[in-house]
């Protein structure tokens, strides 16, 4: 019984990590500092020690010698392949949603109501949160425990959000309001096609940039998109 204990709380801790990471309470490259995380969880340091390690293994963290565990910076090829994995999974789930679980009053598919005119200044972070949040509650919200056990175990909500939004908000809002307007009218088939374009959209910009080496140049353009130096 100890032992399951012992492992659901590894589990949660865990999870409440990756979390940190996704809500940049850890940077990329940033050293982590296990004692501030027990301290946020409450938890001892065992149970953060095994976590880290976990993680580790992963790919998450990176163990630097002499010097402690680091948050890993995904390439360009890691992004590519974690957007092109999260199309698939993402389509199956609102496909899925629609056709056997829909709520007209799920709150998720509100989310994005404030932003009905717009991103204003300054507010990317809470835009990036509602985006965050929608793609993960169609994934909870699909009906099948084990599409949500392979996303929440692959890391994919960590992997599409560790570096900020890739795209510009204000092409990605209206997508938004175009799928949850699919939904809404239980269009599950044209849903599961604008869910797939939404995110092939990422994938297949990322490619183009790898392959052209324009790293420096979309790197620079995300760094707008994240601190509110474009208009919306």
């Amino acid at each position: 019984m100890s032992n399951k204990k012992d492992e659901n709380l590894t589990q949660m801790v865990s999870k409440s990590i990756v979390q940190m990471i996704t809500e940049h309470k850890i940077a990329v490259g940033e050293k982590i500092n296990k004692i501030e995380i027990a301290a946020a969880l409450d938890v001892s340091m065992t149970p953060v020690n095994e976590a880290i390690n976990r993680l580790t293994g992963q790919g998450i963290f990176e163990h630097r010698k002499n010097l402690g565990y680091y948050l890993k910076e995904p390439t360009l090829k890691d992004l590519e392949d974690f957007y092109y994995v999260r199309a698939g999974l993402q389509a199956i789930a609102i496909y899925n949603y629609i056709k056997r679980c829909f709520n007209p009053e799920d709150a998720f598919l509100s989310i994005f109501d404030r932003f009905r005119d717009g991103i204003p200044r300054g507010a990317e972070k809470e835009y990036m949160q509602a985006d965050i949040n929608f793609h993960m509650e169609i994934i909870r919200h699909c009906g099948n425990p084990v599409l949500v056990k392979i996303y929440e175990d692959s890391h994919l909500p960590y992997n599409a959000y560790v570096r900020g939004l890739l795209r510009d908000p204000g092409e990605t809002l209206h997508e938004h309001f175009m799928i949850i307007k699919a939904i809404k009218e239980q269009k599950a088939e044209f849903a599961r096609q604008l869910m797939v374009q939404h995110q092939m959209a990422v994938a297949e910009n990322i490619e183009a940039v790898r392959k052209d080496q324009r790293a420096d140049q979309f790197w620079a353009e995300v760094r707008k998109f994240n601190v509110g130096e474009v208009d919306i």
